[in-house]
């Protein structure tokens, strides 16, 4: 049983970004298991990925970590894009997802409320915090801004914060409106902030 998953980016054959997934699988093992000793890099991402088959050297792939504080199982398939345009703006309070959990249960039976729409937009306590499988950010004709209430604090929107791509701050429901448009935010999707949904995608 593998409580916990990674997801990397492996195009071409190299694997993006791997500090930052260790760093996660860090935190999450110190978190759920006091009791264990905790072993540097494990499961040691870049002993995993330089594993990586000449049959994912071309093209981009989804790598998948699955893993518990004992053991791990990695799974590799090519990637499609997911055209994700509109949002629809769900309301829930009670939701709650600060790790990358397998079991996606709360998730899911949030997104099945999307009502023709590609992905759901959840508000919580009155403030923006994800869609169902990304972190967003908010561009408002200067700058690209993200919540900094989001349920699950992502590996890229840590290192776009890091490298002042994007600022974080307090966007709540009723700001929404004021931005010029939106870009989802994941491991696997292009970082080309010239290009972005308009806002009124975003659907009340």
């Amino acid at each position: 049983m593998f409580p916990f998953f990674e997801t990397v980016k492996i195009q071409n054959g190299i694997p993006y970004n791997l500090k930052y997934h260790q760093d996660r699988i860090r935190k999450t093992l110190g978190q759920h298991f006091k009791s264990f000793v905790y072993q540097p890099h494990f499961p040691d991402l870049e002993q995993i990925f330089n594993k990586v088959g000449k049959e994912h050297s071309l093209g981009l792939y989804k790598g998948k970590i699955y893993y518990n504080s004992e053991n791990y199982e990695l799974s590799i398939e090519p990637y499609h894009f997911r055209q994700i345009k509109s949002l629809k703006v769900i309301f829930n309070d009670n939701i709650d997802y600060p790790y990358k959990y397998t079991d996606r249960y709360s998730l899911d039976a949030l997104l099945k409320l999307k009502d023709g729409c590609d992905d759901i937009l959840i508000i919580k306590n009155g403030n923006v915090t994800d869609t169902s499988f990304t972190n967003i950010a908010f561009f408002d004709g200067d700058n690209w801004y993200t919540p900094d209430t989001p349920l699950l604090p992502g590996t890229a929107k840590t290192r776009l914060i890091e490298n002042l791509m994007i600022r974080e701050r307090r966007i709540t429901f009723d700001e929404i409106k004021i931005f010029r448009g939106f870009k989802l935010i994941n491991s696997m999707l292009d970082e080309d902030f010239m290009e972005f949904n308009d806002i009124n995608e975003i659907i009340f």
